[in-house]
């Protein structure tokens, strides 16, 4: 884990439940597979394979034309589901929006589980 961690949210944090549809691809255009876990007005988190590093610019390139979000990963843990066979390098990750443009809440809105996470 880096300095920062997911204890350190300024937002409250809503739990996701299925995918969020769209392209998701790392700072070199490389794509990657993310399961959302729970999402505020300006972050996300996310499991995220291949791992990126803290510092890292993670592109979501929405279903809807000419809709993307660009986000900087704040943090990075070993989640319990890395020691399965074939997800050694997911990651769980804290993003925030770069440019914060609208809200994440109101774009992920048809994803929430209605519950509040702990801030």
């Amino acid at each position: 884990m880096n300095d920062q961690n997911s204890d350190q949210r300024s937002q409250p944090r809503y739990h996701l439940s299925g995918p969020l549809p769209g392209i998701w691809l790392s700072q070199d255009g490389q794509p990657l597979e993310i399961l959302p876990v729970d999402v505020s007005k300006i972050g996300l988190g996310l499991l995220i394979d291949p791992a990126p590093r803290a510092g890292d610019i993670i592109i979501w390139q929405t279903q809807h034309p000419n809709e993307s979000f660009e986000f900087k990963v704040i943090w990075t843990i070993t989640p319990r589901e890395a020691s399965l066979p074939n997800m050694e390098s997911l990651r769980r990750c804290g993003l925030v929006l770069q440019t914060p443009r609208g809200d994440l809440l109101e774009v992920c809105s048809n994803f929430l589980r209605g519950s509040e996470n702990e801030p």
